[in-house]
C-alpha cells in the first residue's frame, strides 16, 4: 500500500508485532484507530492470496462444466442420493463401490503418506444399469471436494465423435481432433462413457483405425479414467488393441465394476 498517498501521522506508539515500526494514523479519518503499516501490509498479501487461490479453484473447477461432452443434459442432475439402491441389492453394492474409488481419487496420498499410484476405473454392464449415473456421481465429487483442486471432465465417446468429425466440413467446431486431444489431456480426471459404442456398428465389432488412433493417444496422457462400457469384458478387449487395453486397465485391479444382473432402469 502507497502510505504517501494517505494523509498521515505518527502517533509515537510501537506496534507489538513490529516494535521498530511506529504506529500511524489517518488524519482524515479521526475515528479509526492507529495502525501498524507492516502490518496491513501482511493482511492485504493475505487477502490477495486469498483470494488468487479462490479464482485459481473457481477457474479448474468450472472445467467440467465448460468442456464437458454429454449425450443428455439431465445426467448433470446425478448424484449419489440420486441413485436408489436397497440395502442388500447389487445396485446398493456398485453405489458403494462407487462411493470408495471416488473416495481414492479425492486423495493424492497413500496410507503411508507416500503419492499413490494413479488408477482407472472400468463399469461393465448392460444398459440403463446406472453406469453413467454413478461416473457422473464420482466426477462432480472430485470436482467438487478435492484439495488441492483437479481438473474433471465427461466426455460422452459418441458425441466426441460427433463433434471430431463435424470439424472435418465446419472449420468452426472447436473439438478437432488435436484440440480434443489437448482438452481432454489437460485434465486430472476423465470419464469415457459409453466406451465401445462407436464401434458396435462395424461388421467385425472392432473400433476403428482412426479411433484406435485417438483413443491411444488420450490413454497415454497423465490423467485418471473412468469408463463406461456396454460391451463384456471379453468384447472389450476385442475390440481393441492390447496397446490401448493396457493402458485402460492400467492399476484397475480393485477398480472393475462389474454391473451385471442390475434390471434396465430406463424401463
Amino acid at each position: 500500500m502507497d502510505y504517501m498517498r494517505i494523509r498521515t501521522k505518527k502517533t509515537g506508539e510501537f506496534c507489538t508485532v513490529h516494535p521498530d515500526t511506529e504506529l500511524i494514523i489517518d488524519i482524515h479519518n479521526r475515528a479509526k484507530k492507529p495502525f501498524c503499516p507492516k502490518c496491513v501490509a501482511k493482511d492485504t498479501e493475505k487477502e490477495k492470496t486469498s483470494f488468487d487461490r479462490r479464482i485459481t479453484r473457481e477457474t479448474i473447477t468450472r472445467y467440467i462444466y465448460r468442456y464437458s461432452l454429454l449425450d443428455n443434459s439431465l445426467e448433470w442432475q446425478s448424484s449419489f442420493d440420486g441413485f436408489k439402491a436397497k440395502k442388500g441389492t447389487k445396485e446398493f453394492e456398485v453405489k458403494q463401490k462407487a462411493r470408495l474409488l471416488a473416495g481414492a481419487y479425492l486423495k493424492n496420498t497413500d496410507k503411508a503418506g507416500e503419492k499413490r499410484k494413479r488408477f482407472n476405473t472400468i463399469f461393465f454392464g448392460n444398459p440403463g444399469t446406472g453406469k453413467t449415473h454413478l461416473a457422473m456421481s464420482m466426477l462432480k465429487g472430485v470436482n467438487d471436494y478435492a484439495k488441492p483442486p483437479k481438473k474433471c471432465l465427461f466426455i460422452n465417446v459418441n458425441t466426441l465423435m460427433d463433434r471430431i468429425f463435424s470439424s472435418f466440413s465446419d472449420p468452426t467446431e472447436m473439438w478437432t481432433k488435436e484440440h480434443s486431444i489437448e482438452l481432454i489431456g489437460d485434465a486430472d480426471l476423465v470419464v469415457l462413457d459409453d466406451l465401445g459404442t462407436e464401434s458396435s456398428m462395424t461388421d467385425k465389432g472392432q473400433a476403428s483405425e482412426f479411433v484406435q488412433k485417438l483413443l491411444y493417444r488420450i490413454s497415454n496422457r497423465p490423467m485418471e479414467l473412468i469408463i463406461t462400457t456396454n460391451l463384456s469384458q471379453q468384447q472389450f478387449k476385442r475390440t481393441y488393441n492390447l496397446k490401448i487395453i493396457s493402458r485402460l486397465f492400467a492399476n484397475t485391479r480393485n477398480s472393475i465394476i462389474d454391473f451385471s444382473g442390475i434390471a434396465d432402469k430406463r424401463y
